[in-house]
Parts: C-alpha cells; structure tokens; sequence
C-alpha cells in the first residue's frame, strides 16, 4: 500500500471513529433527552390512573371544537367524530353505537364511522333555540331545552312585579322532537315554564294565590339574583321507568321534576297524566324557600348542573346525583357532588312540615383532586357508575376524574382539545380546553359491543403515563411486554424478534406528530424513512396498547 493510500486509509478509518463516537453520542444524548421529557410529569392527556379505575370508555365535546373525542382508560383516542359547528353542549352515545350530538342549532345522529344518520336545525325550522342539554328517549324522540323570551309588559300582566325587569325576562321550555327521514322533525310534545306560575303580588291578576300552599308552581316574584335568565335550566333527564322529566334550573337552585305521560293540552295545564297534577311540578328540592317552605338557612343546591337519576341496576340506584357548584352551603369555596334519595309513597312525592323529602343529602363529596379543591363555579357536570365511583367534569380545566365513593381519586385526564390543537407541556389560558360536560360508558354497554376499540393516537402527541398504561383486556394472545424491539433503528428497518400481529403501529416523534403508521400489520419488518432521532412506537391490537422508545440511526 503507497503512503498516500495507507494515509488516506488511516484518516478514515479516524474520520468512521469519530464520526461513530458523535453518533453514538448523539443516540445517547436524544435518548437521555427524551427520557428526561418523558420523566416530567404530563401536563395533558392522562394525568392519573390507578388500578382500581372503572374499565370504560370516555366521550367529551370540548366546547371550541367541532369535534366529539372517545378515549380508553389509558387516554388513547379510539374514536373521533367531525362536525360542521360548534357544540350546544353535549353528546351522548346511543345504546345502537350512534352519536348524538346537540351543536349550537344543529340536532345530529351520526354512526360510529362518523357518517350522517339524521339531523335537524331548530332555529332555521322551527325558529327556536335548543340550549345546554338535549335527552334522548326510548322510542327514539329528543327532548330539547329551549328559552321563551317573555316582554316585561306581558309579564307585569301575569302578575310579577317588574319594576326592576324593565327588558325581556327569561324562562325556559320544554319540547320532544320525533325525527323524521334524514332531516325532518315534527314537535310532538310540548312544556313551558309559563304555564305554571303563581305570585302574590297583584290579586287582580292571574295565578294569585298563597306562595307557600301551592309548591307545584313557580313563585314568578320569587327575588333571585338573576332577575332576567329566571330560571336558567341547563340540565334535562328522563326516567323511563317513571315516565318524567327532571329539570335543573339554575336560577332557583332547586332540580324539578314533572310528568311526561301527559298530552301537550294537559301539560300546559293542572290535570291529566299519571299524577293527575298535569305540568305542574311533581317533585323540587334544593332551595325550599322558592316556595315559601324554608329559609336560606334549608338551601342544599347552589348554581347547580346536571342531575340524573342513577340507573336501577348501579350501586346507588333509583337515586338522584348531582354536581352543586357552589358546595353544600352558602359561601364555601368549594363545589360538592351530591346524591339524594327522595321519597315516593303510592307514587306521590313525600314532604315533611312542607318541604319536599329528603331533608339533607344521602351522600356527599368535597375534595381535592390532584392538589387543588374541586370548585367551578359555572357548568361542570357529574354522573355515577355501576360500582359507585363517580366521573366529574371540571370545566374551566377541561379536566375529567373518577373518584370512588370512599374519595379516592382513581383516574384524572385533561382535555388537550379546544380553540387550538395543544401538545404536552403547552400552557392552555383558562378555557381554551373546557367541556361543558363528559360521559363514561362501561365497557360491557351495549352501545359499544362490536366496535374497535384500538388506541389510535394520543390526542397530545405524547404521554409518559400513557406510555407505561395497559388495559384491563390484554393483546389477543400476545403479551407485548415479550416481544423484542431491536434498537436502535438501522438502515430504515423496525425489527421484532419474532413474528407479530397487530391492528396499527404509529411511531411520533418528540412533538407528538404522527410521522409512521402501518395498518393491520403482519410480520418481522418494516422499512421507515425517518430522520435520526429519538421517537415513541405504538403497537395496538384490540384494546390494549403498548409503547416504546426507539431510536432511529
């Protein structure tokens, strides 16, 4: 060999050296790296899980997005639906699998593959204003909030004092739309407000009459805060087993109850339906001074959202939860989930001493979550599971808990969804990732039978909690904690030890862009073009997922 050639050969062979120690450096550097950012505690995503959370699936509609998310226990998306406007408030999961979906005027059913079954415009049909909440019932009809915008002048006739109301004075509806086709609804039933008043003010109007003998009907001078939005309903459930209506009115921190089995005629009026007692209210509590029952002193709700009647077949069944903002009593600083269990004798809610039964709580929790008090003082939401572990929606931190009915907080996820797309560790200004509500479907309801269920994505990107979870229900005959991944990445190949099975493979990368995914993948091999650098592979087979760090070089 000449001296040049042995040279040359020798400043290469230092040149591969070094070039070998920098690279491997660099592996070294991006994996140390990566793993100190996956050391940090996620800020989005899955915040929390123990083993003892309910198995489940969660459905939220952050309140700046156009999107419906479903996500596992592990905080992985398994389904997303698409929409057209912003939500109005809710959605719910139909026993058939369906979507139901309430946006600012737009009623829709799309299926599980996000494809249009139904929908229906209020205002542009019918000229009103569905609001908050929507119900779904057993022969398929929507019940829908909607607001009567009454003049002062009409309502200084019915007898309320409206001198310090001199504008529109609000007060709240009830109708059930049937759809029908593929865009059509007719109303079929109808409820207002105004239909059931009473007031002391003016004997020479209608409704006049002694507050305290007469609690089926609203007190119209009754001096809430919220002197225009009277009532402010921002709740609806349906008991089929009852056939009624519960109603959350804000307003008068109080939930109603009335009969659904009545005619429209007889719900505008004092007669007729099951209870005989027409639209009148069957059942309040919360706030006995409304009234004329009680005092501040008796009042239980505060400014509170979402009550429902616990399935028959859960722990607290037949009972009534509920989330009260302003905490169980006046001037706390915190907010409290409730459960109470009214009385039924011969189908007529009982009283005592005049006020609607029961008298106090059958339980409550006030707590902290992760460090702070739970305490919302708008919107929010509550509802109970089959074991008596409760979910709580927090809205202003679009953050969603399972707690135990001992106070044990089981599960924590935040909304990493809303006006913009947020990734882990991006600070969210206050609301930009709220929901006006979220629900928990177990695994075995019947609405998700049949579905895939696999983890698709990390709506954050990434998520060290994420990245170590598993589901209850393991890989279809594959433990993926056996398989092999040979790492670092070489010459654009991910190799396994073996050969594998699964529905998707995704590899991010340390922003939490999906850069690689493979469908219904069956092999040893595949071939990537990615860049050198550190990233995160997400193998799914069924409902479970499992993730690890790999490094291409």
């Amino acid at each position: 060999m000449s001296f040049v050639h042995l040279l040359s050969y020798k400043i290469f062979t230092i040149f591969d050296k070094i070039l070998f120690v920098k690279t491997s450096f660099l592996s070294l550097f991006l994996l140390f790296s990566g793993l100190a950012l996956q050391a940090q505690s996620p800020t989005l995503g899955l915040l929390y899980k123990t083993a003892n959370v309910s198995d489940g699936y969660t459905l939220f509609t952050p309140t700046g997005s156009n999107n419906v998310f479903l996500i596992d226990n592990c905080g992985e998306l398994v389904n997303e639906w698409k929409f057209g406007e912003m939500p109005g408030a809710v959605c719910y999961l139909l026993e058939n699998g369906n979507l139901l979906r309430a946006g600012k005027d737009t009623i829709e059913i799309r299926d599980w593959d996000d494809s249009r079954v139904w929908h229906f415009a209020l205002n542009a049909n019918l000229g009103v204003n569905q609001h908050h909440d929507i119900e779904i019932l057993p022969n398929g009809n929507i019940l829908c909030l909607l607001t009567d915008n009454i003049s002062s002048s009409d309502m200084f006739d019915l007898g309320k004092d409206t001198v310090s109301v001199p504008g529109l004075i609000k007060l709240d509806r009830v109708i059930e739309i049937q759809p029908v086709g593929l865009d059509s609804a007719f109303i079929v039933w109808d409820w207002r407000f105004l239909d059931h008043l009473i007031q002391d003010f003016d004997s020479g109007k209608p409704g006049f009459g002694v507050i305290a003998d007469y609690p089926e009907l609203l007190d119209i001078n009754y001096p809430t805060f919220y002197t225009v939005d009277f009532t402010h309903c921002n709740g609806i459930d349906y008991n089929a087993d009852l056939d009624q209506i519960m109603l959350s009115a804000r307003s008068l921190d109080e939930i109603l109850i009335i009969d659904h089995s009545t005619t429209t005629a007889e719900a505008a009026g004092h007669t007729g339906g099951n209870s005989n007692m027409g639209g009148d209210f069957l059942f309040r509590w919360g706030n006995p001074a409304v009234y004329q029952q009680g005092t501040s002193a008796d009042r239980k709700l505060f400014i509170q959202h979402d009550p429902k009647w616990i399935p028959s077949n859960y722990l607290d069944g037949n009972k009534i939860s509920i989330y009260s903002n302003g905490g169980d009593s006046e001037g706390t600083n915190y907010s409290s989930a409730v459960i109470i269990d009214p009385v039924i004798n011969n189908g007529v809610y009982a009283k005592s001493s005049g006020k609607f039964l029961p008298l106090d709580y059958d339980w409550t929790w006030k707590g902290v979550i992760l460090g702070d008090t739970m305490r919302e003082g708008k919107m929010s939401g509550l509802h109970t599971l089959p074991n008596g572990n409760f979910i709580v929606c927090e809205t202003s931190k679009g953050q969603i808990s399972e707690i135990s009915k001992a106070g044990v907080v089981e599960w924590v996820y935040k909304n990493p969804r809303g006006s913009n797309d947020f990734l882990q560790f991006e600070v969210i200004p206050a609301y930009e990732n709220s929901m006006f509500r979220a629900e928990k479907y177990p695994s075995d309801y019947i609405g998700l039978q049949g579905k895939d269920l696999t983890g698709i994505e990390l709506l954050e990107g990434t998520n060290a909690i994420s990245d170590t979870c598993s589901l209850t229900t393991g890989i279809k005959g594959i433990d993926v904690f056996n398989i092999g991944i040979i790492n670092p990445i070489k010459d654009g190949q991910v190799r396994f030890n073996e050969i594998v099975e699964f529905d998707r493979i995704s590899i991010y990368d340390f922003q939490g862009k999906l850069v690689e995914t493979r469908s219904n993948f069956y092999g040893q091999s595949f071939r990537i073009e990615l860049v050198d650098g550190l990233y995160i592979l997400k193998l799914a087979q069924g409902t479970a997922v499992q993730s690890a760090k790999i490094i291409v070089h």
